[in-house]
Parts: C-alpha cells; sequence; structure tokens
C-alpha cells in the first residue's frame, strides 16, 4: 500500500469516525428534561414566531439570539402542525450544525498539513456544550459563531471567507449583546492602526461588510415590525435593569478573577506566575530553551491538579486546558498572534463579559474559557510542533537535552486526557436531572415528546401539560 493510499484510508476512517460520534451524540439527545432552562429558551423563540416583539413584550437581555430561532421555530410547527417534540428538534438541530462544523473545521486543517490540531479542535467543538444543554440555547449559539468566525476567517484566501466570518461574528455578538462593547474597542484599536499606518486592509473591509448583513436585517425588522428606535429607547431602562444579574462594576471584575478561585482555590495564581514567567523568559531565545523544562513540569502539576478539581464539572477543563496553554504560548518560538489575540485572548474577553452580564460562576465564564482552549489546542499544537525543531538546543543538561521527545509526548497526554474527559461529562452528565441509568420513562405529548427521564419527572410534566391543555380548551 503506498503512502498516498494510506493517507486517503486515514482520512475517510476519520470521517467514518465523525458520523459514527454524531449518531452517538443523536441517541444521547433523547435523555433528559430540563423543566428550566432549555424550555425558556425554546419559549421565547416561540412567543417571537407567535408575533411578540422583541423588546416591547420581552425585557429579557438574553432575548435578542431568539430572533435566530424564531424562524426555526415557526418552520417547524409550519410543518408538524405543532410544538410536539420540538426540544428534540433544537438539540437535533444543534447536533447536525455542530457536526457540519466540525467536519468543515478538520477538513480545513487538513488541507493546511495539520490534521491532529484540526481533529483535536473538531472534537472539542463538537463535544462541548454548556452545562450538557447542547441545544440553540443564546451561550451555545454565541459559543459556536464566535469560534466559525475566527476559524473561517484563519489564513483565508478568499473575500468571501472574511464575509461569511463577519456574519457569524454578528450572530454571536447578536446572542451576547454586551459583547458589543469589546467589539468596539477593538474595532477602535483596528480603525486607528489603519490611520497610523495609512492603509486600509482588504480583509478588515470584507468582514465589516460580513457584519452588516445581519445589521441591516435586525434594522428592517425593527422598523417592520413596528417598534421602531423610539420603541426601543422606550423600553430600553427596562432591559438593562437586570435584577437577576445585578452587581455593580466592581463586583463583576473580581467575579471574572474570583471565579477560578473559587473553584481551584488560590493555587491557581501559581499559574499566571507561569505565565509571567513564560513573557519574561520569551524575550531571550537562549533563555526560554533553559527554563522551558522547569515551566512545563510546573505547569503540568498544576494542570493535573486543576483535572482532578474539575472532574464532574461541565466546562471546568476548559478553564484547566486555557492555563496551561497560556504560559507555553510564551515559550513557543514562531508565536501565531491571530490565533492567540482573536480565539484565546477573545474567549478571555468573552469570559469577562459573561461576569458582567450573566451569572459569574465558573460554569458560565468556563464558555469564553471554552473559545480560549479552541485557540490553545492550535497553540500547543505550534508548540509541540517546535519541540523536535532546530529551536531547542542540546546542553550539558541531561534533563534540557532529553527535554524536546519527553515533552512532545507530555503536550499529547494532556490533550488527549483534556478530549476525553470532555466526551466523557458530554455523555454521562445530565442537567438538572437523574443519572442516564434512571431516564426510563419517555414523555409522549407535548414538547418534551420522545425524551426519557425518571417516572416522577414524566408524571409531574404530564400534570403541567394537561393543565395547559385543559386551559388552552377552556379559553376556545
Amino acid at each position: 500500500m503506498t503512502e498516498k493510499t494510506e493517507t486517503k484510508r486515514i482520512e475517510a476512517l476519520t470521517y467514518v469516525f465523525f458520523i459514527l460520534l454524531g449518531a452517538a451524540l443523536l441517541w444521547r439527545t433523547a435523555y433528559g428534561f430540563c423543566q428550566s432552562d432549555e424550555s425558556f429558551y425554546i419559549s421565547t423563540a416561540g412567543r417571537f414566531a407567535a408575533g411578540d416583539l422583541i423588546f416591547a413584550d420581552e425585557w429579557h437581555p438574553t432575548q435578542m439570539s431568539s430572533l435566530i430561532t424564531a424562524p426555526i421555530y415557526g418552520a417547524y410547527v409550519m410543518i408538524t402542525g405543532g410544538t410536539k417534540g420540538i426540544i428534540r428538534f433544537f438539540r437535533c438541530l444543534y447536533l447536525c450544525l455542530t457536526v457540519a462544523g466540525a467536519l468543515y473545521i478538520y477538513t480545513k486543517f487538513r488541507k493546511m498539513g495539520r490534521r491532529y490540531a484540526g481533529m483535536a479542535l473538531a472534537l472539542f467543538m463538537l463535544l462541548y456544550c454548556h452545562l450538557n444543554m447542547a441545544t440553540l440555547s443564546y451561550y451555545m449559539i454565541c459559543f459556536q459563531c464566535f469560534l466559525l468566525s475566527f476559524i473561517i476567517m484563519y489564513k483565508a484566501e478568499k473575500r468571501l471567507s472574511y464575509v461569511v466570518s463577519g456574519v457569524f461574528y454578528a450572530l454571536a455578538v447578536l446572542s451576547l449583546p454586551s459583547l458589543v462593547v469589546a467589539t468596539v474597542a477593538a474595532f477602535v484599536i483596528l480603525a486607528l492602526c489603519c490611520v497610523k499606518f495609512r492603509q486600509i486592509r482588504q480583509p478588515f473591509v470584507w468582514f465589516l461588510a460580513g457584519i452588516c448583513i445581519p445589521l441591516v436585517l435586525f434594522i428592517i425588522y425593527i422598523f417592520a415590525s413596528g417598534l421602531g428606535i423610539a420603541g426601543i429607547l422606550a423600553n430600553l431602562v427596562n432591559i438593562l435593569s437586570d435584577s437577576e444579574h445585578d452587581r455593580d462594576y466592581y463586583q463583576s471584575f473580581k467575579a471574572f478573577f474570583n471565579a477560578i478561585a473559587d473553584a481551584y482555590g488560590r493555587i491557581y495564581y501559581l499559574s499566571i506566575v507561569l505565565v509571567l514567567a513564560g513573557i519574561v523568559s520569551g524575550l531571550n531565545s537562549r533563555i526560554r530553551d533553559t527554563v522551558r523544562i522547569y515551566i512545563v513540569i510546573a505547569d503540568l502539576m498544576l494542570f493535573i491538579y486543576y483535572t482532578v478539581m474539575s472532574i464532574g464539572h461541565t466546562g471546568f477543563m476548559n478553564t484547566a486546558f486555557a492555563l496551561f496553554v497560556f504560559p507555553l504560548f510564551f515559550l513557543t518560538g514562531k508565536k501565531d498572534f491571530y490565533v492567540f489575540l482573536s480565539l484565546f485572548m477573545g474567549g478571555l474577553a468573552v469570559s469577562a463579559t459573561y461576569s458582567f452580564s450573566s451569572y459569574s460562576d465558573l460554569y458560565v465564564l468556563s464558555i469564553g474559557h471554552g473559545l480560549a482552549t479552541a485557540g490553545g489546542i492550535v497553540l500547543l499544537a505550534d508548540f509541540t510542533a517546535e519541540l523536535t525543531g532546530s529551536g531547542v538546543e542540546d546542553t550539558s543538561d541531561g534533563i534540557t537535552a532529553c527535554a524536546p521527545g519527553v515533552l512532545k509526548w507530555i503536550m499529547a497526554a494532556v490533550a488527549a486526557v483534556f478530549i476525553l474527559i470532555t466526551a466523557v461529562i458530554r455523555f454521562v452528565n445530565v442537567y438538572r436531572d437523574a443519572p442516564i441509568s434512571r431516564l426510563d420513562t419517555k414523555i409522549t405529548e407535548g414538547p418534551a415528546a420522545g425524551l426519557y427521564t425518571t417516572s416522577e419527572h414524566a408524571k409531574q410534566y404530564d400534570s403541567v401539560f394537561d393543565s395547559i391543555a385543559k386551559y388552552d380548551l377552556d379559553q376556545g
């Protein structure tokens, strides 16, 4: 068998693996019923599809993502004649979209000659979801669109790629409106750079053009609905007075750091020390090559600790992996600043945004850490690729001399552990329901039809559903 034939066989098996994993996740969509969050996501879309106005009839700050899902809700009701089974449909649709996104990412990186980085990144995109609610929530729409936006633009050569990237970024901001603050700040910096260098780069223009497409559609909707700018301003005070997440700015700023300390303890400050050590040593290649092994050993010990503390918690491994990769970026000779600034630091910006606009525990902030982790997978691949190159000098120090080969396997092991734990959590953890082994009763009516839950929860659901059906009947 020739090398070319063997490569094609491996590629075909990889695609088959992703399809089989998608099939396994399709089976998983039937288990677990959340009576709160997931129903809320879909009900808001249902209200907009039924004619309720954004801002005027709904004051929740996360409502804008429902503009994306309302057409899907409306199409489902029109085709099926009702909402029976719509919760699982939203789960299945989310799964199909993420499988497509994962295959795109793997294919793009494979063509760039970075098969393993692409596979790890695609697996992470497919397996991770906030609190294991794999549906079209405002959390996951923002996460997936933000990730795809910058992956599509990564080393793109066609104008269309930048336009599509802008569209996805606009959808991410639509799902997390408070992200517009960080976006405006980033665009101001880019604009100042354009003024300083007296040059406007074409990709930036096409990216802005892509952003304008959803923006124009949103403006058309606002005026076509009869709400208008005056209607938005009249209700803005109600939207901004979010009593559910009422904290002052100082508390929100502290929450960005305290959430990690609450989960891991103050030992996580050692990771910040390692980042600073990486920055300092990265300024001199000789110092970097000498201290690299010692920073990595300390970093690895912290990662093991974080991993133990993260077991059983959805998303915590994102934080652990991001903290592990952070100092390694500065120890890399040829740094990929695009990935570092767009995904890694951009992910931290998203996490900070959540600390101001949502709950401040690590379950939420780790969504942004997940975006940093997505970039971290690529950055870790860069770091690993340099280990066996000429950038690592042989010295009289036995530890440093044997470091490249050992470190390469350590990096692979860290990535494998991260993906494996994320996969286990994805299949095992059930949000606000019993363990899968106890989900033995199938719901047969209403929006949750097709889902398996406990007999007790099924009885509660049936009782509520019957009450609502009786009310509808009484109201004609």
